[in-house]
């Protein structure tokens, strides 16, 4: 017969074994979400396509958020699934998990923003439009700064690139894109710096482990609506083709003021 403390020891194992790699899923309106080793805060923009699609993690002693979007996983904001918006944009709908905070007012000044973020799948469209951070203002698709991984061309052997949005006074955008020659999408953490310059001309320059994406670049200040928000998470475009099981992680969220 087994002791009665063997068997609560056994027992007791296996549940600190389930609790090291619990992952809780975010309600789709849920309160404020953030971290103590964060500075900042983020809630869901919009009602998310799943359960999963927004959920703490703790994995090794360390703490940070996962995103995860599966084919025809279509957002929940208004544009999202809205036929007239998508045509405009050339896609039968939106696929969106996402959460998103205030950021800093428009004060002339410069800000550093950076996070931990890991690639663990997907990732992969030849087309460039998962976006995996954005800075927004007013509730509409004009949009001072998105940030997409993409663009792959991985059936001709083509390489990813990174590319950046950055909105103009007119409807349109300047689009700019680097090409990486290593994979990020590799299931390790990288560090994302953003020196992002306010004012009456912005510029934002970027970098992925002290490794240049974007020299420092000017754009029109298109914060008109107030305070600006950063949006992290995944937004893409729907394919009728299908889309990859996309999953990115987010940790060490830090906001800050650069002294000058």
């Amino acid at each position: 017969m087994i002791h009665h403390s063997i068997l609560y020891s056994v027992l007791r194992s296996l549940l600190l074994a389930m609790l090291a790699s619990l992952s809780l899923a975010v309600p789709a309106y849920a309160d404020m979400q953030t971290d103590s080793d964060w500075n900042w805060s983020g809630k869901p923009n919009c009602k998310h396509p799943r359960n999963d699609s927004a959920q703490w993690i703790e994995e090794d002693g360390r703490r940070f958020v996962r995103f995860q979007l599966r084919d025809g996983d279509i957002g929940g904001c208004p544009t999202d699934n809205n036929k007239q918006h998508n045509a405009k944009y050339d896609k039968p709908y939106s696929e969106r998990a996402e959460w998103t905070g205030h950021l800093f007012k428009n004060t002339g000044k410069a800000y550093h923003i950076s996070f931990d973020v890991r690639f663990v799948q997907g990732f992969d469209q030849d087309a460039m439009t998962a976006t995996f951070f954005q800075i927004k203002d007013c509730p509409t698709s004009r949009v001072p700064v998105q940030a997409k991984l993409g663009g792959w061309q991985k059936s001709s052997g083509g390489r990813g690139k990174f590319a950046f949005n950055l909105g103009t006074q007119t409807s349109g955008e300047e689009y700019i894109s680097k090409f990486v020659d290593n994979d990020p999408v590799d299931n390790q953490w990288h560090k994302i710096e953003i020196l992002y310059g306010t004012g009456r001309t912005h510029s934002l320059t970027v970098s992925i482990d002290g490794f240049p994406l974007l020299a420092e670049t000017e754009f029109p200040n298109l914060f008109k609506c107030g305070r600006p928000k950063l949006h992290i998470g995944i937004y893409r475009a729907g394919d009728k083709a299908g889309n990859s099981h996309s999953i990115v992680d987010y940790d060490h969220i830090q906001i800050g003021e650069v002294d000058e």
